[in-house]
């Protein structure tokens, strides 16, 4: 991939792509941040400044609008990438895609007005799902501290209206929806892909992501394989399986390869 003419490339996902697990010391109690500035000596102000996003526009000299979000789904991330390529579309030769497909055990919303992450957990015993947690925003006190007087409403939404394996098809039917419109319209896209897809033949095999021949490297997956989590990189002080501060960096290098090779 020739990175010329380029203005910005979209990034879209979970925490995994927002940081989750590096914010910053001012918005969570138990940052990793004192951690990594005595044992490392480096410091960061936001997350979002140390995301693999912000890593690989370094790398690259391009602009990376990122709107990945803690707790984010299938459903949220097609959306917004659709916005995004309905509001950009006179530049649609000018950026490119990366998203990642989160697990189908979130879900979104539209509860008065505006959008909700729903959070639930995969039972593989019974392949359902457990209701745990529906904000509009997991770090601003002020959204996350209302939302908790919906949570028995929200409740009720997932026990009755989300079923896992539907999820599961109906957001690889979404994403492969959006890949085949980008396609369709020349609009460069790239996948972190899960194993909880359907449709495989869909996918032109240089659009998905993999370091390693037919082995899929989403961001979470590299990071506990090459032990650059946070309880890697902390030495199990911070007990935190997303990407490290260093995993974001590895990551975006390897993408870098990838991307540059293809």
């Amino acid at each position: 991939m020739d990175f010329t003419g380029y203005k910005y490339f979209y990034i879209n996902g979970s925490s995994h792509i927002e940081g989750g697990g590096l914010e910053e010391k001012d918005l969570v109690k138990n940052s990793v941040v004192p951690f990594y500035e005595k044992k490392y000596n480096v410091s960061w102000g936001t997350r979002k400044d140390v995301n693999l996003g912000a890593r690989l526009s370094e790398m690259i000299n391009i602009e990376c609008i990122n709107e990945a979000k803690c707790g984010g789904g299938p459903e949220r991330v097609v959306r917004m990438t659709y916005d995004f390529i309905f509001n950009n579309w006179k530049d649609k030769d000018k950026f490119f895609i990366i998203l990642e497909k989160p697990s189908s055990d979130r879900f979104e919303f539209n509860f008065n007005s505006e959008y909700y992450i729903g959070n639930s957990t995969h039972k593989t015993d019974s392949n359902s799902t457990e209701f745990l947690f529906a904000t509009r925003d997991y770090f601003d006190k002020v959204k996350y501290n209302d939302d908790k007087n919906y949570q028995n409403l929200f409740l009720n939404y997932h026990d009755n209206f989300i079923n896992y394996t539907e999820n599961v098809k109906k957001s690889d039917f979404a994403f492969s929806g959006l890949y085949s419109f980008c396609k369709r319209c020349d609009i460069k896209i790239y996948m972190m892909m899960g194993n909880d897809f359907y449709f495989n033949d869909v996918y032109d095999k240089k659009d998905i992501i993999r370091f390693e021949e037919n082995e899929l490297s989403d961001i979470l997956t590299f990071c506990k394989k090459n032990k650059l989590t946070i309880s890697d990189e902390t030495d199990g002080e911070h007990k935190d399986f997303h990407p490290g501060y260093f995993g974001h960096i590895e990551y975006a290098k390897q993408l870098y390869k990838f991307l540059k090779n293809e």
